[in-house]
């Protein structure tokens, strides 16, 4: 018995392949939408050309909200074609955010991260306090 009719196929399955190229071609154009800084609208950040991102939040406005290291949120409200980009805590000590949780309204939301670092927003992630 051949092994295509062991799983009952005739050849390689290669239906997966569109799939990947598809999740690639979306991180790597998502990666290229505008991110700017807080209240520097238009401006693109070129500090460096990748980041990491630990945590997301669909809020039910279709916010989209993401955090992740030193301190990195962003928030999009056009299903990620545009991002808001804000470091919440700047300086010397800044610590990874790991996820991010918003309540049912998503009026309150709360980012947790390295060092015991915990943050709140009552206002749909415009602004975060310590």
């Amino acid at each position: 018995m051949s092994r295509g009719q062991l799983l009952g196929t005739r050849g390689p399955n290669r239906a997966w392949i569109p799939a990947i190229v598809a999740g690639l071609w979306l991180l790597l154009g998502s990666s290229m939408a505008l991110a700017t800084e807080s209240g520097a609208e238009g401006q693109v950040s070129t500090a460096r050309s990748w980041e990491n991102y630990f945590g997301v939040a669909i809020l039910q406005s279709n916010r989209i909200v993401v955090v992740g290291d030193k301190g990195i949120v962003m928030t999009s409200d056009d299903q990620g074609h545009t991002w808001t980009r804000r470091q919440l805590k700047k300086g010397d000590k800044y610590f990874d955010l790991y996820s991010v949780a918003f309540a049912p309204d998503g009026s309150a939301g709360w980012v947790v991260g390295d060092g015991g670092a915990l943050y709140r927003s009552t206002d749909m992630a415009k602004t975060w306090t310590e």
